[in-house]
C-alpha cells in the first residue's frame, strides 16, 4: 500500500474541480474538501512522497479554513454582546477552589474482626 507521488497528484485535480465548481455550494465544497483530506494517504505509507503529501495536505486545510473563516466572520459580526470578564479572570477570581474537582468519593470498607490463631 506504499503510496507514489502520481497517486496522490490525483488528489490535485480533484481539489481544482471542487474549487471551480458551480454546481456545489460553500458548504458542500467544504464537507467534500473534508472528506478529501481524511481520506489521504497517512504518512508512513507514503514513504517516497512525504513532500507532496504535506503539499496536498496544506491545500486541502487551506480551502477548508477559507470556507470556515468565511462563515465565522459573519457570526462573529451579528454578536453585540461581549463577555465581560474572561475566562482566565474568572478562575483567577477563584483561586481557593480546587481547579481538578471534587474527585471521587472513598469507598469504606468494613472490616470482619479477626480471631488469633492458636498455635
Amino acid at each position: 500500500m506504499n503510496t507514489k507521488a502520481m497517486d496522490l497528484v490525483s488528489y490535485l485535480t480533484a481539489i481544482e474541480k471542487v474549487n471551480q465548481s458551480n454546481l456545489l455550494s460553500h458548504t458542500q465544497k467544504q464537507s467534500i474538501f473534508l472528506e478529501l483530506k481524511y481520506e489521504l494517504t497517512p504518512n508512513m505509507y507514503c514513504v517516497t512522497c512525504k513532500e507532496t503529501r504535506q503539499i496536498v495536505e496544506q491545500l486541502l486545510e487551506d480551502h477548508i479554513d477559507d470556507k470556515g473563516k468565511e462563515t465565522e466572520s459573519k457570526v462573529s459580526t451579528k454578536r453585540t454582546d461581549s463577555p465581560k470578564e474572561s475566562a482566565k479572570e474568572q478562575l483567577l477570581q477563584d483561586s481557593d477552589v480546587n481547579p481538578r474537582g471534587k474527585g471521587a468519593k472513598k469507598r469504606v470498607v468494613n472490616k470482619t474482626s479477626q480471631k488469633r490463631r492458636t498455635a
